[in-house]
């Protein structure tokens, strides 16, 4: 099942690529609540427009899925390209993503899914 789990993590942002933001509505809800910011890394310095999400490697944690995830995009103030790589940590369930949390910034993904590099 576990290879499955990452397929269809894959899928979503295989749409997300498409631009099918349709298959992703269902986030809106679940993902309110988690965001994960590490303090001593800050954010993204403005909101990005156009953001492209790519992801960059995958562990596949037997229900769940770690995904480090490269986000680049033109700030939204300045026009500067920016980019930063943070993690998403997918809950799937009989093969359909059920939950995602979202870390803003890799380390912190892999402490929360108990994973070492």
């Amino acid at each position: 099942m576990s290879e499955q789990d990452v397929e269809s993590v894959r899928r979503h942002y295989g749409a997300a690529a498409r631009g099918d933001v349709e298959s992703l509505r269902w986030l809106d809800e679940r993902i309110a609540g988690e965001h994960r910011w590490a303090p001593e890394v800050p954010p993204m310095p403005e909101p990005v427009d156009q953001p492209r999400w790519r992801p960059e490697r995958f562990y596949d944690l037997n229900e769940r899925v770690l995904v480090r995830v490269k986000l680049s995009g033109r700030a939204r103030e300045t026009g500067n390209e920016t980019e930063t790589r943070l993690a998403h940590l997918w809950t799937v369930k009989r093969g359909h993503t059920v939950r995602l949390a979202v870390y803003h910034d890799w380390e912190s993904g892999l402490a929360a899914a108990g994973v070492a590099e």
